[in-house]
């Protein structure tokens, strides 16, 4: 599979869990403010605004990873979006059994274990995209080479 095909399917379904995820939280919005303020680890922040910078995030991500210019910023965007995710559903779990996840849509079905796995692969699939978007947009590297007879620079592309 060539590195451009495999690009644009990992920031079509990169795109798809963006859009669904805000999608979800947007038409559950009440319910995704209570859902916050269950969150022990997040005690002393106001819902209301992390709830909205959530999902204005989570739609510039979307817009960010559709727009050519924009794609390799909309790839970091999702890979810091899902690292951070990941990082506070494994916290709940391993230090705040008690709390339950409660996720509208299909993710909030399955186990903490298998959303925290599911997360993981999805990190690591925007990770591989931002490196393989690096890969193939590489710009040359500029050296100077000397010309030994005249003694003059000269630019040479690699």
């Amino acid at each position: 599979m060539k590195r451009r095909n495999l690009l644009a399917i990992i920031v079509f379904l990169l795109t798809i869990l963006f859009a669904y995820a805000a999608v979800v939280k947007a038409l559950a919005y009440d319910r995704f403010i209570m859902d916050l303020g269950q969150s022990p680890l997040l005690t002393n922040i106001n819902k209301p605004m992390l709830a909205k910078a959530i999902l204005g995030f989570e739609f510039l991500t979307v817009v960010l990873l559709h727009i050519t210019s924009t794609k390799k910023w909309g790839l970091y965007a999702a890979f810091f979006q899902l690292l951070i995710f990941s990082g506070y559903l494994t916290t709940l779990y391993l230090f705040y059994a008690h709390i339950s996840y409660a996720s509208d849509g299909i993710l909030g079905k399955i186990s903490y274990p298998l959303h925290i796995g599911f997360n993981l692969v999805c990190t690591l699939l925007a990770l591989g995209g931002v490196f393989l978007f690096n890969n193939i947009h590489k710009r040359p590297q500029l050296r100077v080479v000397y010309n030994a007879h005249a003694l003059t620079p000269a630019v040479d592309y690699q």
